[in-house]
């Protein structure tokens, strides 16, 4: 079964967005704006699904996505 993780988008003292794991040092990826962080955070991995995590400038979530890869949660 693949592993889910969770990846988030956090704000840089640069202006960009970094795209990384959860727990991770380094970036996946820096990029201008939030959405196109969020379009490369949401690519589906052969061996990673999980969720997406968007960060504000206080570093609270403003935003959660999925990519639709988790269970359901309804008995049957």
């Amino acid at each position: 079964m693949a592993n889910r993780q969770t990846r988030s988008v956090e704000p840089r003292g640069d202006g960009r967005r970094a795209v990384q794991r959860e727990g991770a040092r380094r970036a996946k990826s820096l990029h201008p704006r939030t959405a196109a962080a969020m379009a490369r955070g949401l690519e589906p991995g052969p061996r990673h699904r999980g969720q997406l995590r968007v960060k504000g400038e206080t570093g609270r979530s403003t935003d959660e996505r999925t990519d639709g890869s988790h269970p359901r949660r309804t008995p049957g």
